[in-house]
């Protein structure tokens, strides 16, 4: 989902935190808005993610990790993430 001329792009502040497992919930609501989302791992296995939309963590997480794949999240919700050519 690209937001449309005049639109700003998503910042990292756009970028939803969801606790994983336990928001599973809200996950599916965020899904659904394709609102860009960093899932927080803090026990358990990590989910699967296949929505370039989507990335997640595993705590704990130096602050610069986690705004480093915020600002990934963001810049593709945005559609300036390079895309490889084949």
């Amino acid at each position: 989902m690209r937001p449309g001329p005049g639109v700003p792009p998503p910042a990292p502040e756009r970028v939803a935190l969801v606790e994983w497992p336990a928001e599973r919930v809200r996950l599916a609501d965020l899904r659904a808005g394709g609102r860009p989302r960093l899932l927080v791992v803090r026990d358990g296995p990590p989910p699967a993610v296949t929505d370039p939309l989507e990335d997640w963590v595993r705590l704990p997480a130096s602050e610069a990790d986690v705004a480093a794949r915020m600002a990934t999240l963001a810049a593709r919700a945005a559609g300036g993430a390079a895309r490889p050519r084949l």
